[in-house]
């Protein structure tokens, strides 16, 4: 879809130029001006990009979807938009979906507010960049996305401004993060789902599907039904992306005993793989790494604990789903993620 007609440049720059001489001459009336170079500069971005928002919205038909409000906006203005756009302006809230309570955020992700933005865009690029090198196709033009453990929405949000709204899906297991997305997303459909499928769409309804930090916890019966699952629901083509944790997560677990200075989310890793060397030989050996020693995963289920999947087991396995397979290791991707990925094509 065409994107709203936009103001043309010179009104453009002289409404910028106005309104913020205006908020500037109202600012000195109440409040002595900052001498901090660094904060009039932080300040004059603000502007602008509040002036740019109110272009692209003043060109818009009344109830236009996020994709097609801003589906041309650069990284920097898209991630301001969820950020300090979200924060300043009402019309920003009316569109795009906030945040949950910061415990529900940080119970999920680990982290929360802006740093969690920043992270949610990071990884949808990654994963749109992956889909559209493996898919041969560009996101825009999938007919079903489907992001697998959705949480809170903290990536599928960043997705909004790339395809019809009505195109993306997303599925948990957690009551908790399904209502919280159904209430708070406008755009977008939401389901609960069991840890175990089958899930409700028909068979080839997919053309992508992303998992981030979801195979990392599961057990090898639930990995395993996904995958067919996957393989179900994917249309010929489709692509699957998901992060897993490597062989180095077996020993940054031993490395951590005795650690005082561990965090909240990483406090359990010296309960887990405690026989290093034999957890090391089992992944190198191509055998599923699964521990659910930790209070809160073994004893609340035996589907979910911590994963570590090698590429030999991949290979042998996934093959039975994928006709593509690749197992990144290494590079920015893995930066961005802390964990392995996983890409697979159905054929």
């Amino acid at each position: 879809m065409a994107a709203p007609r936009a103001l043309p440049m010179k009104q453009f720059i002289v409404r910028t130029t106005d309104l913020f001489l205006v908020e500037r001459i109202a600012e000195r009336s109440g409040r002595k001006v900052s001498a901090n170079i660094a904060d009039a500069r932080r300040e004059m971005r603000s502007t602008l990009k509040m002036l740019r928002l109110r272009n692209l919205l003043d060109g818009a038909p009344n109830g236009a979807s996020p994709d097609r409000l801003f589906g041309g906006v650069d990284d920097d203005f898209w991630l301001w938009l969820h950020t300090e756009g979200y924060r300043r302006s009402a019309a920003v809230r009316n569109i795009l979906p906030g945040l949950p309570t910061e415990q529900l955020q940080y119970q999920s992700t680990g982290s929360v507010g802006d740093t969690a933005m920043q992270f949610g865009l990071s990884a949808s690029k990654i994963f749109k960049k992956l889909y559209e090198r493996t898919g041969n196709r560009e996101l825009s033009a999938c007919k079903n996305v489907l992001d697998f453990g959705c949480g809170w929405g903290r990536i599928f949000r960043f997705f909004l401004k790339d395809i019809d709204p009505s195109k993306l899906h997303g599925i948990d297991a957690y009551d908790a993060m399904i209502a919280f997305c159904q209430k708070e997303f406008r755009w977008g459909t939401f389901v609960h789902n069991d840890p175990f499928p089958p899930t409700r769409f028909p068979p080839e309804s997919f053309d992508f599907v992303y998992a981030l930090s979801v195979f990392s916890h599961l057990s090898e019966d639930a990995h395993r039904k996904w995958l067919e699952e996957f393989k179900r629901i994917l249309a010929p083509g489709g692509v699957l992306i998901a992060t897993t944790w490597g062989r180095e997560f077996i020993t940054r677990c031993r490395d951590s005993r005795g650690n005082k200075e561990l965090t909240s989310t990483t406090k359990h890793f010296p309960e887990l793989f405690e026989d290093t060397d034999k957890w090391l030989s089992d992944y190198d050996n191509g055998r599923f790494c699964f521990d659910t020693s930790v209070e809160g995963y073994g004893v609340t289920s035996d589907w979910m604990g911590e994963t570590c999947i090698s590429r030999n087991y991949v290979m042998k396995y996934w093959t039975e789903c994928f006709d593509y397979l690749e197992y990144i290791e290494t590079g920015p991707y893995r930066d961005v993620f802390g964990q392995n990925i996983i890409v697979g094509r159905k054929a």
